[in-house]
């Protein structure tokens, strides 16, 4: 499909902007969910948007736990966070970061970005990480 002078997607333009920032999650002794026998997960949301994203591409980084391994009391810090990305409250694609390392992504029609620890062991704990996203809109 070729475009004609005077069609309204002639004069779309396509405006990127890279969107940075870090993250954190912190839990204390009471953080827990249920039983200690269950898994626990904490969240927060990293990102939000108006409406449904268009086409964005990315990368989300676990950088740190307060402690890496086994700690005195026998806890082992989370190995991995899970990358949620969410159209409302329905989880329209998740994604696993290791500790140290990162995922790159392109995803589409979702309105927020979440991360969540999900460990057996309650208590105190820090994690953090980097996510860098470049959406893509289109303008009149």
């Amino acid at each position: 499909m070729s475009c004609k002078k005077g069609d309204s997607c002639c004069n779309m333009e396509v405006v990127s902007n890279c969107v940075a920032c870090d993250w954190t999650l912190q839990g204390d002794e009471n953080s827990s969910v249920g039983s200690p026998t269950e898994n626990t997960v904490l969240s927060q949301i990293i990102y939000t948007v108006n409406g449904l994203c268009p086409i964005v591409s990315g990368k989300i980084k676990y950088c740190t736990a307060n402690w890496p391994g086994e700690d005195a009391t026998g806890r082992v810090a989370p190995l991995s966070v899970l990358v949620q990305f969410l159209r409302g409250q329905q989880v329209v694609e998740t994604q696993q970061v290791y500790l140290g390392s990162c995922i790159s992504f392109t995803a589409a029609k979702f309105d927020k970005i979440q991360v969540s620890r999900v460990s057996e062991d309650p208590g105190r704990f820090t994690l953090s990480g980097e996510f860098c996203i470049t959406p893509n809109f289109t303008t009149h």
